[in-house]
């Protein structure tokens, strides 16, 4: 099962804004492809290069965007969803979940759409 937290979730709602603020539809053309790549990493997650500790990246092919994420059990735990140029540090501090107690991680992602990234709380 893919699973992410609501803190990928202000990721991939930061990205899908700037995006949609430069030219219409581009947002959701990012969504697509954030969409289409996850699909991927949980159809073969083993494909993409491991960066650091059991980390793997996956590189988006349109937008210069990065999926971070890990194997745990069952689970394909997505990190962090982050521009390319980002400090690395941003998803190495990331590297673990947070306990249940915490919060938790959230359901699968699949049949993401942009409403579900529109609800999402805004990034701080």
């Amino acid at each position: 099962m893919l699973v992410v937290s609501k803190e990928v979730e202000k990721d991939i709602k930061f990205a899908y804004e700037w995006y949609e603020d430069r030219q219409v539809t581009l947002g959701t053309e990012f969504i697509k492809e954030i969409s289409s790549k996850l699909r991927k990493i949980e159809e073969r997650p083993d494909s993409y290069m491991e960066v650091k500790d059991n980390i793997r990246r996956a590189l988006c092919n349109r937008f210069p965007y990065s999926i971070y994420f890990i194997r745990e059990n069952m689970n394909i735990v997505v990190i962090a969803v982050l521009h390319q140029r980002r400090n690395p540090a941003v998803w190495q501090a990331r590297k673990k979940p947070p306990t249940e107690a915490a919060g938790g991680w959230n359901q699968s992602l699949d049949g993401m759409s942009r409403e579900k990234i529109r609800r999402c709380p805004a990034s701080p």
